[in-house]
């Protein structure tokens, strides 16, 4: 992908395995260096237990004791005295007893608290007692700590690794283009497709760049209606490079009337989401054309505050949604979910004092309709008359 120069790549969670939650039964550790046969063994009465983390005692086992209790994050154990003689890469071995042959298993290494390698275990035919698991760590020159322990206590938890892992697979190899090609590292953007699922709001950003937030979206009101609830609430979890993605746009497509198109860019683009067209680029109406290549949304949508919008106010048929931007001004969003014209009051100066939105106190405001190119002036105050299904969205500039 990186050598095609792809610059979206998403990965959709279809028949997905779980990461076992099961922590491997380890007995020691091995150490050597990488394409060396010596190795120096650590046996596990080296390590600090933590947690659950338990000395077991088994015979048959080289030392006659491992440690297990480390299922699910419920314990850990951690070597504070491994040597190395020189900074690089080496060859790092779990000596482990084999118990429960049916089932996965799974470690991480954390070394020296920054660098993690994740080792999964298959299931373990018993022939004999022990196994040898190997993966290569980079290591310091002098002592190193070692901690091991399974992460996975949930589904999030699974999630996280696995998408985590893709995305560090390309970043290494869109610099490795670079490197080869002598051109500067062109980024893909990475995005997490698990619906919503294991809430990818909360951990997402350590893995890409943005989550779906929802199921897949149709070109239904109702449905859009469900999805737009769904995301608007989590605005505290997007920012600069990561983003929740509440699904491509519908604009366009089925029996969306020209209000309906507008409403749900309009909001889209104050939810900060990614914008994806969704509709056939081949035969795209004028006035659809118009909506998805308005300016005003797009910068609203861009801006380089990376904020996604607030709702500030929310009733049954409509609310009001408001989002802070890179030069001072607040885009507010007047949004008539559900039928019926409406009229809608809002006080600006209510803005000023919402810490998330900090609209700046003035005398007096500049307000800029984003799909008229209208402006006017206002104290405070700010009226609007809405048709069913639609929305109105301004630029808010304190004077």
């Amino acid at each position: 992908f990186a050598r095609w120069g792809i610059e979206y790549f998403k990965y959709d969670f279809c028949h997905n395995i779980k990461v076992s939650g099961y922590a491997p039964l380890v007995y020691g550790i091995s150490v050597s260096r990488k394409g060396e046969r010596e190795e120096t063994f650590y046996p596990c009465t080296d390590a600090k237990l933590y947690g659950y983390a338990r000395i077991m005692t088994k015979s048959a086992v080289p030392g006659g004791k491992y440690v297990g209790g480390m299922d699910r994050n419920a314990g850990a154990m951690q070597y504070d005295n491994v040597i190395a003689d020189e900074d690089g890469e080496y060859v790092l071995t779990l000596n482990v007893h084999k118990k429960g042959k049916t089932y996965k298993k799974a470690a991480m290494i954390l070394i020296n608290d920054t660098d993690d390698y994740f080792v999964e275990l298959p299931p373990q035919k018993k022939w004999n007692v022990t196994a040898r698991f190997q993966t290569v760590v980079r290591l310091k020159k002098g002592i190193n700590k070692i901690r091991i322990f399974n992460p996975v206590r949930n589904r999030a938890d699974s999630e996280l690794l696995q998408y985590r892992n893709m995305g560090r697979q390309l970043v290494y190899a869109a610099n490795k283009v670079a490197e080869d090609t002598g051109k500067p590292v062109k980024p893909i953007v990475f995005s997490l497709c698990e619906w919503g699922v294991g809430r990818p709001w909360q951990w997402g950003a350590l893995a890409g760049n943005l989550w779906r937030t929802t199921p897949d979206i149709r070109p239904n009101w109702k449905w859009m209606m469900a999805i737009y609830e769904r995301n608007v609430r989590l605005h505290e979890h997007a920012g600069v490079g990561h983003w929740n993605d509440p699904d491509m746009l519908e604009v366009g497509n089925g029996k969306l009337t020209y209000d309906e198109n507008r409403a749900h860019f309009s909001v889209w683009c104050m939810m900060a989401a990614p914008l994806i067209l969704g509709n056939d680029l081949r035969k795209m109406p004028d006035n659809v054309l118009e909506i998805v290549t308005n300016r005003n949304l797009i910068a609203v949508d861009q801006d380089p505050l990376g904020k996604q919008a607030k709702r500030v106010f929310r009733s049954l048929n409509a609310d009001i949604l408001a989002k802070p931007l890179a030069d001072g001004s607040v885009a507010i969003c007047f949004f008539n979910k559900f039928g019926g014209k409406r009229a809608m009051v809002y006080s600006l100066r209510s803005l000023t004092a919402d810490p998330y939105v900090s609209l700046k106190s003035a005398q007096s405001y500049t307000l800029t309709d984003l799909w008229s190119n209208e402006s006017y002036e206002a104290t405070d105050n700010l009226r609007v008359e809405l048709e069913p299904h639609s929305a109105k969205v301004f630029k808010v500039i304190p004077r």
